[in-house]
């Protein structure tokens, strides 16, 4: 059994940027790295996805102040099984490198600027064995496709992502929108139609 190391950094006062150059390292085990509820702004650099991609099990960025867009160095990931980047101000699509991940990888990429579409792979489609929220919303599951919302950003087992006729045009494209103006939420609303 192989051993986990954790860096676990929430809700401190750690403020900055990611930094462009990361260190080689060799390490032997999985890496988990948890840098969540920060002021940390700056785009994701280049160096963290490809000298880490071995070794990085776990990646929680969640709610800082990250934007620009996931480089196509993410698809080197081979170890990554986890990747939280919810709450920031990332955009662009989900680079087709991410193909070459794990299938099974948790994402969660709501509360974003991310447009396009979510690789099926990730959304039960050719899993051996998909699970109810899959079968039932399809990449709903991972993320509401544009023009919906959630208070979570996608679907859950107690409701559907409802739709939004109140998106500004500019935001019409967006993916995981977790609000829309004008319009509450109803708990419990399987089918998105707001009862």
């Amino acid at each position: 059994m192989r051993l986990t190391t954790g860096k676990f950094l929430m809700k401190s006062r750690l403020e900055g940027t990611l930094p462009n150059h990361c260190e080689q390292t060799r390490v032997s085990h999985s890496l988990l790295l948890v840098i969540s509820k920060f002021s940390i702004g700056g785009t994701l650099p280049k160096s963290l996805m490809s000298r880490m991609q071995l070794n990085l099990a776990s990646l929680d960025l969640s709610y800082n102040e990250i934007y620009g867009t996931i480089h196509t160095e993410i698809g080197l990931m081979s170890a990554l099984h986890t990747i939280n980047l919810m709450g920031n101000q990332i955009s662009g699509t989900l680079p087709t490198e991410m193909l070459r991940m794990n299938r099974n990888l948790r994402l969660n990429f709501t509360d974003n600027l991310i447009t396009g579409t979510i690789p099926p792979m990730f959304c039960g489609e050719g899993a051996p064995t998909s699970n109810i929220l899959y079968r039932e919303f399809g990449c709903d599951a991972v993320l509401c496709r544009p023009g919906t919302f959630n208070p979570n950003g996608h679907a859950t087992l107690h409701s559907a992502c409802r739709v939004c006729d109140t998106t500004p045009a500019e935001e019409k494209n967006i993916l995981g929108r977790v609000s829309c103006d004008g319009l509450e939420y109803v708990h419990g609303d399987l089918d998105g139609d707001g009862i």
